[in-house]
């Protein structure tokens, strides 16, 4: 009788042990399904930022993101590269040697540049600087004091514009602001896709003195700049452009790069003093570029800073959001706001400030 109920008991204990186990592979492969089902349909699951699209603008489809557990090595180069937050950049400024490389506006430029003369491109800059037309003004409209006037410089470089535009449609409260694209290059395909923007206001302006529509003149490339690497000495002997007037490193104006300066300050004098829609505008003025990426609670934290510095600290001047440290703790430093001396090199990402700031400078 013993041996009996033993037999019986073990025959029970197995037969739950399996039944454990084929519950337990059951429930391991819906897990697997559903793991697949979410990367096959992410709208259904955790989102990948690079399959995200707004509403009818397939134009603002993005690259694949590469995966972070590729077994080949990456390049001592490219992976300095890819550690920046701000794209490859020399001096803080955008590498217009590699912007060709990053671009896929270069082809469709190249067959503009046999359909459109010089004389068409500077008409249609002129045309588009006069109009000044506010896109989508009658569904996010009117601009108010309230308002965040967010200006992007644009060079040429798509694939970065992309993301910038992906992740503003992201974020919240952007339906309350004007995006204003400042651009040194006439292109379609980038106008395209700026036009395809749906849930904002937006206005496109174009910088006239770009190297684009100036190849072999002042402010680009002229015969008489002096070489970038002469001697002080030698620049005054050849009576080259500004010979008395080297920069801070020694060196001579490049076109390539003080196009990005006057790009700037151009932009800036157009939205403080030109525009119609912005001459009159008392709130702030958040300065972007290109190679940029918003998180999503931006327009949030921008107006708690400036709520903070109209209440404790009306010293301050200039907000930014942005920092071109590669490593940063933001688990200890991520609620925190610092206040210290503006420095060019440090804090030009993601700028904000009022026209009271602009008339100081």
């Amino acid at each position: 009788m013993r041996i009996r109920k033993l037999s019986c008991l073990k025959f029970t204990i197995l037969t739950g042990f399996a039944i454990f186990i084929v519950i337990n592979i059951k429930s391991v492969g819906e897990d697997e399904q559903n793991l697949q089902a979410e990367e096959e349909h992410p709208e259904n699951g955790k989102r990948n930022i690079a399959n995200l699209r707004t509403k009818d603008t397939d134009i603002l489809e993005s690259v694949p993101v590469q995966s972070s557990q590729s077994k080949e090595k990456p390049d001592p180069a490219e992976s300095e590269a890819a550690d920046s937050l701000a794209g490859e950049r020399i001096n803080e400024l955008p590498n217009p040697l590699s912007s060709r490389e990053d671009s896929q506006v270069n082809q469709s430029q190249d067959k503009q540049k046999s359909q459109l003369s010089l004389k068409d491109i500077l008409e249609k800059l002129k045309e588009a600087n006069k109009a000044q037309i506010i896109h989508n003004e009658s569904l996010f409209g009117p601009i108010t004091n309230d308002t965040i006037v967010i200006v992007v410089q644009v060079h040429d470089r798509i694939k970065y514009l992309r993301h910038l535009i992906k992740s503003l449609s992201l974020a919240a409260g952007i339906d309350q602001t004007l995006l204003i694209f400042s651009h040194d290059v006439w292109d379609e395909e980038l106008n395209e896709l700026v036009r395809s923007i749906d849930f904002s206001q937006t206005l496109q302006i174009f910088y006239p003195f770009s190297l684009q529509t100036h190849k072999h003149s002042f402010p680009g490339e002229s015969e008489s700049d002096c070489p970038r690497d002469a001697h002080k000495e030698k620049a005054l002997s050849l009576s080259c452009t500004n010979a008395a007037w080297p920069d801070l490193h020694g060196h001579y104006r490049e076109a390539q790069f003080t196009q990005t300066k006057h790009h700037w300050w151009w932009k800036a004098n157009q939205v403080f003093s030109s525009l119609r829609a912005t001459k009159d505008f008392t709130g702030l003025f958040l300065f972007l570029e290109e190679d940029h990426y918003v998180s999503e609670d931006f327009l949030h934290v921008l107006k708690l800073m400036s709520l903070e510095k109209k209440k404790s600290f009306p010293e301050v001047d200039i907000l930014s959001l942005g920092t071109y440290l590669k490593k940063f703790n933001f688990r200890a430093n991520g609620k925190q706001a610092e206040i210290t001396e503006w420095i060019s090199a440090k804090h030009n990402m993601g700028m904000a400030f009022t026209r009271t700031v602009w008339d100081k400078i």
